[in-house]
């Protein structure tokens, strides 16, 4: 068991009969529309089919699965996507390389 990087909640990842992992709850749900078949693969079933049927985890989520982005721990950076900081200036704009500060 794992718990999802956007809201913390346990989950599990099994395999579909595609071939891919899928996040599930890892607690049966009457609504659930999965299920395992005979190879313990998720299969999409009918709500009520099976007497143990999951959610996928996605379906679910407070966040959509989307993972929480946080702020550059830079003093005074508010760039939320990866970046990085010339170890010179601090600026994001380029590498230390390419620094106007460079010595």
């Amino acid at each position: 068991m794992t718990f999802c990087k956007a809201c913390n909640k346990p989950i599990e990842f099994h395999p579909t009969v595609a071939g891919k992992l899928m996040p599930i709850d890892p607690d049966p749900h009457p609504e659930g529309r999965f299920g395992f078949n005979g190879r313990m693969q998720l299969a999409s079933m009918a709500p009520g089919t099976n007497r143990r049927q999951y959610r996928c985890h996605i379906d679910t989520c407070p966040r959509g699965g989307k993972p929480l982005q946080r702020s550059c721990e830079h003093e005074g950076c508010a760039i939320v996507v990866q970046h990085y900081h010339c170890f010179r200036c601090g600026d994001a704009g380029h590498f230390a390389a390419e620094c106007p500060e460079r010595s």
